[in-house]
């Protein structure tokens, strides 16, 4: 170790070195700090963008459920509406005196065929 190369080192040379290696190992914290700063924030932006878009997705459904249920209420209003109409037939006998016209048409139409349909032919 005479080749000048390599010289004993002093306390001062430990001092310094000790400085730089600090120095340069509180750079690299920093810029791993920061680095992991950057990757929250975009972590973050990009989970409320999704939250976001969920969000948008909910309120969708939510609307398309309340116009479902609006026109089933409207369905449910029609459907009483006709058993109403029903109802009112059956009570007043309405429908009886319906279907009693509809007998009579009937039998009116069989002893008209009866009466004109050919008779047979005797051989």
């Amino acid at each position: 170790m005479d080749d000048g190369r390599a010289r004993s080192a002093t306390k001062s040379d430990l001092l310094d070195l000790e400085e730089k290696l600090g120095s340069e190992l509180l750079q690299r914290k920093t810029e791993i700090v920061e680095t992991i700063h950057v990757s929250q924030t975009q972590a973050l932006k990009a989970f409320y963008s999704f939250g976001q878009t969920v969000q948008d997705r909910f309120q969708e459904f939510d609307q398309t459920e309340a116009s479902l249920k609006r026109r089933l209420t409207v369905l449910e209003s029609r459907i009483l509406e006709i058993e109403k109409h029903l109802n009112l037939l059956n009570s007043t006998n309405l429908w009886d005196k319906h279907q009693k016209r509809i007998e009579k048409a009937r039998k009116a139409a069989r002893a008209r065929w009866d009466k004109e349909r050919p008779k047979p032919s005797e051989n």
